[in-house]
């Protein structure tokens, strides 16, 4: 980039999102369609997706903690090896990041259960966004089969020119 003569500019405008959906089905519609747009867009991204579900994996690195810690040899070093394990496993540093941001442990405790929820529902919505090629956007059916047209630059809307 510099080799153009490029410069890297950082914005002066916090972007954040909010959201606003206040119903469960309108909560998954748009999960669903951005599920379905990140399919229609990289297919081999998204078909690893399910990788980045962090529930599974912190169970796993828990059990394999326990079962390799409980093989023997000194009962302290085991019992310590595994506090650190399940520590790791089930997210102390995520939990302290969380409330790095919240600056509330009642808000970080209440919502530390959700996140095996969260990734539950998440696969099942993964799940739901391999089948179908269209979303609901702003009450109307897009397709998002990967089919974008450009519009005709000789047609107008009445048709094409001349006619």
């Amino acid at each position: 980039m510099r080799a153009l003569g490029l410069q890297t500019a950082l914005s002066e405008v916090v972007i954040t999102t909010d959201v606003t959906e206040r119903s469960f089905i309108e909560l998954w519609q748009r999960e669903t369609r951005w599920l379905r747009t990140i399919r229609s867009v990289n297919p081999l991204g998204f078909a690893f997706l399910c990788l980045t579900f962090t529930s599974p994996w912190l169970f796993a690195s828990g059990l394999m903690g326990i079962c390799f810690d409980i093989s023997g040899g000194d009962v302290a070093q085991s019992v310590a090896d595994t506090i650190v394990d399940l520590s790791t496993s089930f997210g102390a540093n995520a939990t302290l990041l969380h409330w790095r941001t919240t600056r509330s442990w009642r808000r970080v405790l209440f919502e530390l259960p959700l996140i095996p929820l969260r990734d539950a529902m998440m696969f099942l919505q993964w799940i739901a966004a391999y089948f179908g090629s269209t979303v609901l956007w702003r009450g109307t059916h897009v397709s998002v089969d990967g089919l974008l047209t450009q519009p005709d630059l000789g047609q107008s809307a009445n048709g094409p020119e001349g006619q």
